[in-house]
Protein backbone atom coordinates (compact mmCIF):
# COMPACT_ATOMS: atom_id res chain seq x y z
CA UNK A 1 0.00 0.00 0.00
CA UNK A 2 1.63 3.28 -1.11
CA UNK A 3 1.27 6.56 0.43
CA UNK A 4 -1.25 7.32 -1.39
CA UNK A 5 -3.75 5.52 0.59
CA UNK A 6 -2.42 6.33 3.76
CA UNK A 7 -4.07 8.99 4.95
CA UNK A 8 -4.32 11.13 8.63
CA UNK A 9 -7.91 11.06 8.41
CA UNK A 10 -10.82 9.37 6.55
CA UNK A 11 -14.24 10.70 6.54
CA UNK A 12 -17.00 8.26 4.84
CA UNK A 13 -19.65 10.10 3.75
CA UNK A 14 -20.30 13.90 2.34
CA UNK A 15 -24.40 15.11 4.15
CA UNK A 16 -24.29 17.46 6.75
CA UNK A 17 -22.02 15.30 9.00
CA UNK A 18 -19.41 14.25 6.66
CA UNK A 19 -18.52 17.94 5.18
CA UNK A 20 -18.94 19.66 8.16
CA UNK A 21 -15.94 16.91 9.82
CA UNK A 22 -13.76 16.87 6.74
CA UNK A 23 -13.88 20.59 6.50
CA UNK A 24 -12.97 21.19 10.17
CA UNK A 25 -10.58 18.43 10.62
CA UNK A 26 -8.81 20.23 7.42
CA UNK A 27 -9.36 23.70 8.80
CA UNK A 28 -7.64 22.37 12.17
CA UNK A 29 -4.84 20.04 10.91
CA UNK A 30 -3.94 22.26 7.90
CA UNK A 31 -0.96 19.58 7.43
CA UNK A 32 -2.91 16.44 7.22
CA UNK A 33 -4.21 14.46 4.24
CA UNK A 34 -8.04 14.26 5.12
CA UNK A 35 -9.89 11.59 2.50
CA UNK A 36 -13.96 11.86 2.14
CA UNK A 37 -14.99 9.11 0.47
CA UNK A 38 -18.53 9.13 -1.34
CA UNK A 39 -20.62 6.33 -2.43
CA UNK A 40 -22.70 8.67 -4.80
CA UNK A 41 -22.00 10.71 -7.78
CA UNK A 42 -20.91 14.59 -7.66
CA UNK A 43 -24.07 16.42 -9.20
CA UNK A 44 -23.18 19.89 -11.00
CA UNK A 45 -25.64 22.37 -11.32
CA UNK A 46 -27.98 21.29 -14.45
CA UNK A 47 -27.75 17.62 -14.25
CA UNK A 48 -30.19 16.66 -11.97
CA UNK A 49 -32.66 14.79 -13.48
CA UNK A 50 -36.08 16.17 -14.32
CA UNK A 51 -37.91 13.78 -17.24
CA UNK A 52 -39.27 10.14 -16.40
CA UNK A 53 -36.63 8.70 -18.54
CA UNK A 54 -33.75 10.44 -16.36
CA UNK A 55 -35.74 10.09 -13.03
CA UNK A 56 -36.08 6.31 -13.76
CA UNK A 57 -31.89 6.02 -13.59
CA UNK A 58 -32.11 8.18 -10.38
CA UNK A 59 -32.34 5.49 -7.88
CA UNK A 60 -29.67 3.88 -5.84
CA UNK A 61 -29.61 0.12 -5.80
CA UNK A 62 -26.45 -0.74 -7.28
CA UNK A 63 -27.34 -4.75 -6.68
CA UNK A 64 -29.87 -3.43 -9.56
CA UNK A 65 -26.65 -1.13 -11.43
CA UNK A 66 -28.75 2.02 -10.10
CA UNK A 67 -26.53 4.67 -9.17
CA UNK A 68 -28.21 7.56 -8.90
CA UNK A 69 -29.46 10.04 -6.12
CA UNK A 70 -32.64 8.51 -4.05
CA UNK A 71 -32.22 5.77 -2.25
CA UNK A 72 -35.55 4.64 -1.22
CA UNK A 73 -36.00 1.61 1.91
CA UNK A 74 -39.19 -0.12 2.60
CA UNK A 75 -39.27 -2.18 6.67
CA UNK A 76 -42.87 -2.97 7.79
CA UNK A 77 -43.99 0.38 9.16
CA UNK A 78 -41.66 2.58 7.42
CA UNK A 79 -40.55 3.76 4.23
CA UNK A 80 -37.68 6.13 4.15
CA UNK A 81 -36.18 8.32 1.34
CA UNK A 82 -32.28 9.23 1.68
CA UNK A 83 -29.53 10.74 -1.36
CA UNK A 84 -26.57 9.39 -2.95
CA UNK A 85 -24.38 11.87 -4.01
CA UNK A 86 -21.91 14.41 -2.90
CA UNK A 87 -23.10 16.63 -0.21
CA UNK A 88 -25.34 13.98 0.83
CA UNK A 89 -28.88 14.95 1.96
CA UNK A 90 -28.15 18.83 1.21
CA UNK A 91 -28.93 17.77 -2.82
CA UNK A 92 -32.51 16.83 -2.39
CA UNK A 93 -33.73 19.03 1.62
CA UNK A 94 -35.75 22.06 1.38
CA UNK A 95 -32.58 24.30 2.67
CA UNK A 96 -34.57 24.78 5.88
CA UNK A 97 -32.55 26.21 9.02
CA UNK A 98 -33.85 25.88 12.21
CA UNK A 99 -31.96 25.45 15.87
CA UNK A 100 -33.28 22.41 17.88
CA UNK A 101 -34.91 24.70 20.99
CA UNK A 102 -32.41 24.78 24.06
CA UNK A 103 -35.33 23.35 26.07
CA UNK A 104 -35.93 20.56 24.23
CA UNK A 105 -32.16 18.99 25.05
CA UNK A 106 -33.58 18.40 28.91
CA UNK A 107 -35.03 14.96 30.02
CA UNK A 108 -38.61 15.68 29.32
CA UNK A 109 -40.70 12.56 31.20
CA UNK A 110 -43.98 13.51 29.09
CA UNK A 111 -42.38 11.50 25.85
CA UNK A 112 -39.60 9.77 27.54
CA UNK A 113 -36.75 11.70 26.18
CA UNK A 114 -33.28 11.54 27.92
CA UNK A 115 -31.16 14.36 28.44
CA UNK A 116 -28.61 15.46 25.57
CA UNK A 117 -25.38 14.62 26.07
CA UNK A 118 -24.74 17.66 24.18
CA UNK A 119 -26.48 20.76 24.63
CA UNK A 120 -27.52 23.97 23.42
CA UNK A 121 -24.79 25.74 25.10
CA UNK A 122 -22.27 23.53 23.51
CA UNK A 123 -23.66 24.03 19.83
CA UNK A 124 -24.86 27.99 19.89
CA UNK A 125 -21.85 29.35 18.52
CA UNK A 126 -21.70 26.33 15.93
CA UNK A 127 -25.14 27.11 14.33
CA UNK A 128 -24.67 30.97 13.87
CA UNK A 129 -21.36 29.43 12.12
CA UNK A 130 -22.83 26.96 9.96
CA UNK A 131 -25.79 29.52 9.10
CA UNK A 132 -23.33 32.12 8.01
CA UNK A 133 -21.77 29.26 5.68
CA UNK A 134 -24.64 28.06 4.29
CA UNK A 135 -25.89 31.67 3.86
CA UNK A 136 -28.97 31.64 5.74
CA UNK A 137 -31.57 34.03 4.54
CA UNK A 138 -35.40 34.38 4.16
CA UNK A 139 -37.54 34.19 1.15
CA UNK A 140 -37.34 37.95 0.02
CA UNK A 141 -40.37 40.02 0.90
CA UNK A 142 -40.93 41.28 -2.45
CA UNK A 143 -41.73 37.83 -3.65
CA UNK A 144 -44.18 37.32 -0.89
CA UNK A 145 -45.94 40.50 -1.38
CA UNK A 146 -48.83 41.26 -4.05
CA UNK A 147 -47.78 43.00 -7.56
CA UNK A 148 -50.33 46.01 -8.57
CA UNK A 149 -51.77 43.07 -10.35
CA UNK A 150 -52.95 41.31 -7.13
CA UNK A 151 -51.04 38.24 -7.19
CA UNK A 152 -47.63 37.28 -5.35
CA UNK A 153 -44.54 35.63 -6.86
CA UNK A 154 -45.36 33.19 -4.17
CA UNK A 155 -48.22 33.36 -2.32
CA UNK A 156 -48.47 30.40 -0.50
CA UNK A 157 -46.06 32.27 2.30
CA UNK A 158 -48.56 34.52 4.16
CA UNK A 159 -51.53 32.83 3.69
CA UNK A 160 -49.81 29.67 5.39
CA UNK A 161 -48.26 32.24 8.22
CA UNK A 162 -52.18 33.62 8.16
CA UNK A 163 -53.89 30.05 8.61
CA UNK A 164 -51.19 29.22 11.24
CA UNK A 165 -51.66 31.84 13.81
CA UNK A 166 -55.26 31.61 12.98
CA UNK A 167 -54.89 27.96 14.52
CA UNK A 168 -53.33 28.69 17.32
CA UNK A 169 -49.95 27.70 16.47
CA UNK A 170 -46.90 30.27 17.13
CA UNK A 171 -44.99 31.60 16.64
CA UNK A 172 -45.56 31.36 12.83
CA UNK A 173 -42.73 33.04 10.95
CA UNK A 174 -40.55 32.72 7.56
CA UNK A 175 -38.21 30.45 7.61
CA UNK A 176 -34.33 30.73 7.37
CA UNK A 177 -33.53 28.75 3.67
CA UNK A 178 -29.64 28.24 2.68
CA UNK A 179 -31.01 29.28 -0.68
CA UNK A 180 -29.34 32.33 -3.26
CA UNK A 181 -32.02 34.45 -3.85
CA UNK A 182 -30.00 37.27 -4.72
CA UNK A 183 -26.53 37.63 -6.61
CA UNK A 184 -23.56 39.09 -4.76
CA UNK A 185 -24.23 42.76 -5.64
CA UNK A 186 -27.77 42.69 -6.41
CA UNK A 187 -31.22 42.28 -5.43
CA UNK A 188 -33.39 39.76 -5.55
CA UNK A 189 -33.84 38.68 -9.62
CA UNK A 190 -34.47 35.10 -10.68
CA UNK A 191 -31.58 33.37 -12.85
CA UNK A 192 -28.97 35.97 -11.94
CA UNK A 193 -25.38 34.71 -12.07
CA UNK A 194 -23.80 33.29 -8.87
CA UNK A 195 -20.14 32.38 -10.94
CA UNK A 196 -18.56 29.28 -11.11
CA UNK A 197 -16.16 29.28 -8.00
CA UNK A 198 -16.97 25.81 -6.46
CA UNK A 199 -15.02 22.26 -6.90
CA UNK A 200 -17.55 21.81 -9.93
CA UNK A 201 -16.53 24.68 -11.70
CA UNK A 202 -19.96 25.07 -13.25
CA UNK A 203 -21.68 28.62 -13.15
CA UNK A 204 -24.32 28.56 -10.58
CA UNK A 205 -27.41 30.92 -10.96
CA UNK A 206 -29.93 32.56 -7.96
CA UNK A 207 -33.20 30.89 -7.49
CA UNK A 208 -35.63 30.57 -9.95
CA UNK A 209 -39.40 30.01 -7.54
CA UNK A 210 -39.60 26.55 -9.71
CA UNK A 211 -39.89 24.01 -6.09
CA UNK A 212 -37.87 21.70 -7.37
CA UNK A 213 -35.88 21.83 -4.64
CA UNK A 214 -36.19 18.63 -3.33
CA UNK A 215 -35.39 16.77 -6.95
CA UNK A 216 -31.96 18.85 -6.65
CA UNK A 217 -31.43 22.42 -7.69
CA UNK A 218 -30.56 22.59 -11.11
CA UNK A 219 -29.89 26.32 -11.05
CA UNK A 220 -27.17 25.86 -8.13
CA UNK A 221 -29.14 28.66 -6.37
CA UNK A 222 -29.36 25.93 -3.13
CA UNK A 223 -26.22 26.23 -1.01
CA UNK A 224 -25.63 22.78 -0.93
CA UNK A 225 -22.55 21.52 0.69
CA UNK A 226 -20.75 20.94 -2.40
CA UNK A 227 -20.77 24.46 -2.73
CA UNK A 228 -19.78 25.37 0.35
CA UNK A 229 -18.18 23.08 2.69
CA UNK A 230 -16.36 20.82 0.49
CA UNK A 231 -15.14 23.54 -1.88
CA UNK A 232 -13.71 25.21 1.08
CA UNK A 233 -12.24 21.62 1.92
CA UNK A 234 -10.95 20.95 -1.14
CA UNK A 235 -9.54 24.13 -1.95
CA UNK A 236 -7.97 23.35 2.09
CA UNK A 237 -5.83 20.64 0.24
CA UNK A 238 -8.53 17.77 1.32
CA UNK A 239 -9.39 15.04 -1.54
CA UNK A 240 -12.49 13.51 -2.55
CA UNK A 241 -13.06 10.31 -3.72
CA UNK A 242 -16.99 9.90 -5.12
CA UNK A 243 -18.35 6.62 -6.43
CA UNK A 244 -16.60 4.80 -3.19
CA UNK A 245 -18.87 3.17 -1.20
CA UNK A 246 -17.09 1.96 2.18
CA UNK A 247 -17.79 -1.62 2.98
CA UNK A 248 -15.24 -3.05 5.36
CA UNK A 249 -13.65 -1.19 8.67
CA UNK A 250 -11.23 -3.20 10.83
CA UNK A 251 -7.93 -2.13 13.22
CA UNK A 252 -4.76 -1.88 11.83
CA UNK A 253 -1.23 -0.65 13.50
CA UNK A 254 -3.17 1.92 15.91
CA UNK A 255 -5.73 3.31 13.30
CA UNK A 256 -7.67 2.05 10.64
CA UNK A 257 -8.12 0.31 7.46
CA UNK A 258 -11.11 1.16 5.29
CA UNK A 259 -12.20 -1.35 2.33
CA UNK A 260 -14.49 0.49 -0.16
CA UNK A 261 -16.21 -0.67 -3.22
CA UNK A 262 -15.74 1.51 -6.84
CA UNK A 263 -18.33 1.80 -8.54
CA UNK A 264 -17.25 2.09 -11.99
CA UNK A 265 -20.49 1.86 -13.94
CA UNK A 266 -21.10 5.39 -11.96
CA UNK A 267 -17.70 6.18 -12.50
CA UNK A 268 -18.09 6.19 -16.51
CA UNK A 269 -20.90 8.39 -16.23
CA UNK A 270 -19.36 10.68 -14.17
CA UNK A 271 -16.13 10.58 -16.56
CA UNK A 272 -19.23 10.72 -19.61
CA UNK A 273 -20.59 14.30 -18.30
CA UNK A 274 -17.64 15.54 -17.71
CA UNK A 275 -16.06 14.89 -21.44
CA UNK A 276 -19.55 16.44 -22.55
CA UNK A 277 -19.38 19.48 -20.35
CA UNK A 278 -15.48 20.41 -20.96
CA UNK A 279 -14.77 19.62 -17.58
CA UNK A 280 -12.89 16.20 -17.93
CA UNK A 281 -10.10 17.81 -15.94
CA UNK A 282 -11.70 18.88 -12.79
CA UNK A 283 -14.37 16.07 -12.91
CA UNK A 284 -11.80 13.59 -12.49
CA UNK A 285 -10.25 15.45 -9.49
CA UNK A 286 -13.14 13.66 -7.32
CA UNK A 287 -12.65 10.54 -8.48
CA UNK A 288 -10.29 8.05 -7.34
CA UNK A 289 -6.82 7.92 -9.10
CA UNK A 290 -7.10 4.21 -9.09
CA UNK A 291 -9.94 2.37 -11.39
CA UNK A 292 -10.04 -0.83 -9.10
CA UNK A 293 -13.23 -1.95 -8.31
CA UNK A 294 -11.88 -2.59 -4.71
CA UNK A 295 -9.16 -0.40 -2.82
CA UNK A 296 -8.70 -0.05 0.42
CA UNK A 297 -6.71 2.97 2.82
CA UNK A 298 -5.80 3.80 5.74
CA UNK A 299 -6.10 6.11 8.40
CA UNK A 300 -5.27 7.03 12.41
CA UNK A 301 -8.68 8.72 12.48
CA UNK A 302 -11.85 7.40 10.71
CA UNK A 303 -15.32 9.72 10.92
CA UNK A 304 -18.63 7.40 9.99
CA UNK A 305 -20.94 9.91 8.41
CA UNK A 306 -22.89 7.85 6.00
CA UNK A 307 -25.66 9.03 7.81
CA UNK A 308 -28.40 7.06 10.24
CA UNK A 309 -28.89 3.46 7.85
CA UNK A 310 -25.21 3.39 6.35
CA UNK A 311 -22.93 4.25 9.72
CA UNK A 312 -25.17 2.13 11.56
CA UNK A 313 -25.09 -0.41 8.87
CA UNK A 314 -21.30 -0.57 8.77
CA UNK A 315 -20.57 -1.10 12.45
CA UNK A 316 -23.01 -3.70 12.20
CA UNK A 317 -21.60 -5.41 9.68
CA UNK A 318 -17.78 -5.29 10.79
CA UNK A 319 -18.25 -5.89 14.21
CA UNK A 320 -16.66 -8.94 14.64
CA UNK A 321 -13.43 -6.94 14.11
CA UNK A 322 -13.76 -4.21 16.18
CA UNK A 323 -13.36 -3.40 19.94
CA UNK A 324 -16.57 -4.55 21.71
CA UNK A 325 -19.63 -2.43 20.66
CA UNK A 326 -22.30 -1.08 22.88
CA UNK A 327 -25.56 -3.29 23.26
CA UNK A 328 -27.14 0.01 22.04
CA UNK A 329 -25.97 0.28 18.60
CA UNK A 330 -29.63 0.03 16.24
CA UNK A 331 -31.57 1.71 19.02
CA UNK A 332 -32.76 4.60 19.44
CA UNK A 333 -34.22 4.95 15.91
CA UNK A 334 -37.04 8.09 15.77
CA UNK A 335 -38.51 9.43 12.42
CA UNK A 336 -38.03 12.66 13.58
CA UNK A 337 -42.42 12.70 13.87
CA UNK A 338 -42.11 13.62 10.12
CA UNK A 339 -45.61 13.24 8.39
CA UNK A 340 -47.10 14.98 5.52
CA UNK A 341 -50.48 15.80 5.06
CA UNK A 342 -52.99 18.11 2.39
CA UNK A 343 -55.10 20.85 2.96
CA UNK A 344 -57.19 20.54 0.00
CA UNK A 345 -60.62 22.20 -1.26
CA UNK A 346 -59.35 25.59 0.09
CA UNK A 347 -61.42 28.82 0.03
CA UNK A 348 -61.61 32.68 0.69
CA UNK A 349 -63.59 33.66 2.97
CA UNK A 350 -66.75 35.53 2.42
CA UNK A 351 -66.83 34.49 -1.28
CA UNK A 352 -65.79 31.03 -0.94
CA UNK A 353 -63.75 31.40 -3.94
CA UNK A 354 -61.06 28.99 -4.47
CA UNK A 355 -57.66 30.44 -2.67
CA UNK A 356 -54.78 31.14 -5.07
CA UNK A 357 -52.10 28.89 -3.07
CA UNK A 358 -49.88 27.71 -5.95
CA UNK A 359 -47.55 25.35 -3.99
CA UNK A 360 -45.58 24.80 -7.31
CA UNK A 361 -44.30 28.43 -6.96
CA UNK A 362 -41.28 29.54 -4.53
CA UNK A 363 -38.80 26.83 -2.65
CA UNK A 364 -40.46 24.01 -1.07
CA UNK A 365 -40.50 25.09 2.22
CA UNK A 366 -40.75 29.19 2.94
CA UNK A 367 -42.16 29.39 6.35
CA UNK A 368 -42.98 27.78 10.10
CA UNK A 369 -45.28 27.31 12.66
CA UNK A 370 -44.77 25.58 16.25
CA UNK A 371 -47.39 23.59 18.08
CA UNK A 372 -46.16 21.67 21.67
CA UNK A 373 -44.16 18.85 20.30
CA UNK A 374 -43.89 19.69 16.71
CA UNK A 375 -42.91 21.87 13.60
CA UNK A 376 -45.50 22.81 11.10
CA UNK A 377 -43.87 23.89 7.28
CA UNK A 378 -45.97 24.95 3.67
CA UNK A 379 -44.72 22.86 0.97
CA UNK A 380 -44.76 22.53 -2.90
CA UNK A 381 -43.22 20.81 -5.51
CA UNK A 382 -42.28 21.45 -9.21
CA UNK A 383 -45.04 22.49 -11.70
CA UNK A 384 -45.50 18.74 -12.42
CA UNK A 385 -46.98 17.86 -9.20
CA UNK A 386 -49.81 20.20 -9.77
CA UNK A 387 -50.68 18.88 -12.98
CA UNK A 388 -50.71 15.11 -10.86
CA UNK A 389 -53.21 17.06 -8.54
CA UNK A 390 -54.98 18.17 -11.09
CA UNK A 391 -56.19 14.67 -12.26
CA UNK A 392 -58.09 14.25 -9.03
CA UNK A 393 -60.82 16.47 -10.52
CA UNK A 394 -60.95 15.25 -14.06
CA UNK A 395 -63.74 12.98 -13.08
CA UNK A 396 -66.05 15.93 -12.44
CA UNK A 397 -64.97 18.25 -14.64
CA UNK A 398 -66.01 15.59 -17.43
CA UNK A 399 -69.05 14.86 -15.88
CA UNK A 400 -69.93 18.42 -16.09
CA UNK A 401 -69.09 18.29 -19.46
CA UNK A 402 -71.35 15.53 -20.53
CA UNK A 403 -73.04 17.33 -22.62
CA UNK A 404 -70.67 19.87 -24.88
CA UNK A 405 -68.75 16.16 -25.09
CA UNK A 406 -71.51 14.10 -26.56
CA UNK A 407 -72.36 17.36 -29.19
CA UNK A 408 -68.30 17.16 -30.34
CA UNK A 409 -68.75 13.58 -30.45
CA UNK A 410 -71.64 13.88 -32.75
CA UNK A 411 -69.84 16.44 -35.27
CA UNK A 412 -72.21 19.51 -33.62
CA UNK A 413 -69.33 21.38 -32.26
CA UNK A 414 -67.84 23.69 -34.83
CA UNK A 415 -65.19 26.41 -35.64
CA UNK A 416 -63.37 28.18 -32.13
CA UNK A 417 -63.69 25.61 -28.59
CA UNK A 418 -61.31 27.69 -27.01
CA UNK A 419 -63.54 28.07 -24.24
CA UNK A 420 -64.42 24.34 -24.64
CA UNK A 421 -60.93 23.21 -24.10
CA UNK A 422 -61.14 26.11 -20.75
CA UNK A 423 -63.41 24.15 -19.62
CA UNK A 424 -61.88 21.13 -19.64
CA UNK A 425 -59.60 22.34 -16.70
CA UNK A 426 -62.32 22.88 -14.57
CA UNK A 427 -61.76 25.48 -11.67
CA UNK A 428 -58.25 24.50 -11.32
CA UNK A 429 -58.93 24.06 -7.61
CA UNK A 430 -57.62 20.50 -6.86
CA UNK A 431 -54.03 21.99 -7.88
CA UNK A 432 -54.06 25.73 -7.11
CA UNK A 433 -56.65 25.67 -3.97
CA UNK A 434 -53.94 23.27 -2.14
CA UNK A 435 -51.34 23.15 0.00
CA UNK A 436 -49.19 20.53 1.23
CA UNK A 437 -47.96 20.36 4.93
CA UNK A 438 -45.26 19.26 6.25
CA UNK A 439 -44.87 18.20 10.22
CA UNK A 440 -42.41 17.18 12.30
CA UNK A 441 -41.37 16.59 16.15
CA UNK A 442 -40.49 15.48 19.11
CA UNK A 443 -41.62 11.61 18.36
CA UNK A 444 -40.32 8.41 20.98
CA UNK A 445 -37.01 7.18 19.42
CA UNK A 446 -38.04 3.39 20.17
CA UNK A 447 -37.17 1.40 16.87
CA UNK A 448 -34.39 -0.85 16.34
CA UNK A 449 -32.05 -1.32 13.41
CA UNK A 450 -30.75 -4.76 12.93
CA UNK A 451 -28.42 -6.52 10.16
CA UNK A 452 -30.26 -9.81 8.70
CA UNK A 453 -27.70 -11.31 6.40
CA UNK A 454 -26.40 -8.01 4.53
CA UNK A 455 -29.91 -6.45 4.57
CA UNK A 456 -31.23 -3.78 7.04
CA UNK A 457 -34.62 -4.48 9.03
CA UNK A 458 -36.37 -1.90 11.47
CA UNK A 459 -38.51 -2.89 14.30
CA UNK A 460 -40.29 0.61 15.04
CA UNK A 461 -44.34 1.35 14.42
CA UNK A 462 -45.41 4.78 14.68
CA UNK A 463 -48.88 3.92 15.53
CA UNK A 464 -47.35 2.64 18.54
CA UNK A 465 -45.45 4.58 21.58
CA UNK A 466 -45.83 7.60 19.13
CA UNK A 467 -49.55 7.56 18.62
CA UNK A 468 -50.52 10.54 20.71
CA UNK A 469 -47.78 12.58 19.18
CA UNK A 470 -48.78 12.05 15.46
CA UNK A 471 -52.75 12.36 16.72
CA UNK A 472 -52.11 15.55 17.91
CA UNK A 473 -49.99 16.48 14.91
CA UNK A 474 -52.86 15.29 12.71
CA UNK A 475 -55.10 17.41 14.75
CA UNK A 476 -53.11 20.91 14.50
CA UNK A 477 -52.92 20.37 10.67
CA UNK A 478 -56.32 19.95 10.19
CA UNK A 479 -56.88 23.48 12.55
CA UNK A 480 -54.38 24.85 9.61
CA UNK A 481 -56.73 23.50 6.61
CA UNK A 482 -59.59 24.60 8.11
CA UNK A 483 -58.11 28.14 8.72
CA UNK A 484 -57.38 27.74 4.88
CA UNK A 485 -60.59 27.43 4.82
CA UNK A 486 -60.11 23.76 3.61
CA UNK A 487 -60.13 20.38 4.98
CA UNK A 488 -57.48 17.37 4.95
CA UNK A 489 -56.54 14.78 2.50
CA UNK A 490 -56.61 12.42 0.97
CA UNK A 491 -57.60 10.18 3.17
CA UNK A 492 -54.95 7.37 1.51
CA UNK A 493 -51.97 9.63 2.38
CA UNK A 494 -53.75 10.53 5.99
CA UNK A 495 -53.40 6.54 6.07
CA UNK A 496 -49.86 5.88 5.37
CA UNK A 497 -47.66 9.07 5.84
CA UNK A 498 -47.13 8.42 9.30
CA UNK A 499 -44.51 5.57 8.19
CA UNK A 500 -43.01 8.01 5.80
CA UNK A 501 -39.22 9.86 6.86
CA UNK A 502 -36.84 12.08 4.81
CA UNK A 503 -35.50 12.61 8.03
CA UNK A 504 -34.24 8.45 10.16
CA UNK A 505 -32.29 9.13 12.69
CA UNK A 506 -30.48 7.32 15.65
CA UNK A 507 -29.08 3.70 15.59
CA UNK A 508 -25.28 4.95 16.93
CA UNK A 509 -26.64 7.67 19.71
CA UNK A 510 -24.46 9.44 21.85
CA UNK A 511 -24.31 8.68 25.39
CA UNK A 512 -22.68 8.99 28.84
CA UNK A 513 -21.29 5.46 28.74
CA UNK A 514 -21.41 2.42 26.53
CA UNK A 515 -25.17 1.38 29.24
CA UNK A 516 -26.34 4.13 27.38
CA UNK A 517 -24.84 5.35 24.18
CA UNK A 518 -22.52 3.86 21.48
CA UNK A 519 -20.75 6.92 21.09
CA UNK A 520 -19.79 9.45 23.66
CA UNK A 521 -20.17 13.06 23.40
CA UNK A 522 -17.11 13.46 21.63
CA UNK A 523 -18.29 11.66 19.00
CA UNK A 524 -15.44 8.73 19.76
CA UNK A 525 -17.36 4.70 19.66
CA UNK A 526 -16.58 3.84 23.24
CA UNK A 527 -14.07 1.50 23.17
CA UNK A 528 -12.46 2.44 19.74
CA UNK A 529 -10.07 4.89 19.58
CA UNK A 530 -9.96 6.52 16.87
CA UNK A 531 -13.09 5.68 15.14
CA UNK A 532 -15.94 8.88 15.59
CA UNK A 533 -19.59 9.08 14.06
CA UNK A 534 -20.94 12.16 12.85
CA UNK A 535 -23.93 12.15 11.52
CA UNK A 536 -27.75 11.72 12.35
CA UNK A 537 -27.44 8.75 13.91
CA UNK A 538 -26.02 9.76 16.94
CA UNK A 539 -28.79 11.57 17.79
CA UNK A 540 -30.39 10.26 20.89
CA UNK A 541 -33.94 11.39 20.25
CA UNK A 542 -35.69 13.11 17.56
CA UNK A 543 -34.17 16.69 16.96
CA UNK A 544 -37.62 18.36 16.42
CA UNK A 545 -37.13 20.93 13.59
CA UNK A 546 -35.62 19.80 10.32
CA UNK A 547 -32.41 18.16 11.64
CA UNK A 548 -29.63 19.06 9.06
CA UNK A 549 -28.39 22.34 11.23
CA UNK A 550 -28.47 20.38 14.11
CA UNK A 551 -26.66 17.31 12.64
CA UNK A 552 -24.40 19.90 11.17
CA UNK A 553 -23.36 21.52 14.66
CA UNK A 554 -23.05 18.57 16.40
CA UNK A 555 -20.67 17.38 14.02
CA UNK A 556 -18.70 20.38 13.57
CA UNK A 557 -18.54 19.63 17.82
CA UNK A 558 -17.22 15.80 17.10
CA UNK A 559 -14.87 16.64 14.39
CA UNK A 560 -13.21 19.49 16.61
CA UNK A 561 -12.56 16.54 19.47
CA UNK A 562 -11.29 14.34 16.53
CA UNK A 563 -9.13 17.20 15.06
CA UNK A 564 -7.47 17.64 18.68
CA UNK A 565 -7.12 13.88 18.66
CA UNK A 566 -5.48 14.07 15.53
CA UNK A 567 -3.22 17.14 16.53
CA UNK A 568 -1.91 15.28 19.65
CA UNK A 569 -1.39 11.93 17.76
CA UNK A 570 0.85 13.85 15.45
Amino acid sequence: MGREDNFDAVVVGSGFGGSLAAWRLQHECPQARILVLERGMPYPPRSFARTPREMRDSFWDPSSSLHGLFEVWSFEHVAAVVSSGLGGGSLIYASVLLEKPPQTFAADPSNGATAWPVGHDQLAGRYQQVKKMLGANQLPHTYRAASPAGTASVPKTDQFLAAASAAGLAPAQPAELAIAFAAPRGGPAPGSSLGSDNLHHRERRTCTLAGECDLGCNEGAKNTLDYTYLSEFKALGGEIRTCAEAVGLSPRGGGYTVRYLQHLRARTQVEARADADGKADEDRELLDPCPAAVREVTARIVVLAAGTFGSTRLLLMNRTGLAPLSDQLGRRFSSNGDLLTVARDCSSPGDRAPRVLAPSRGPVITAYARSANAWMEDAGGPAMSEWVWQLAELPGDLWAMRRDLLRGALGKVRARISAFAAEALGSARSSSAMLPLLAMGRDIPGGRIRLDGDSLSLDWDPSGESREYFEQVEQAAADVARALGGKLGPRWLLEHSRGLTVHPLGGCSIGADPATGVVASTGEVFGSQGLYVADGSVMPGPVGPNPSLTIAAIADHIATAAAGALNGAG
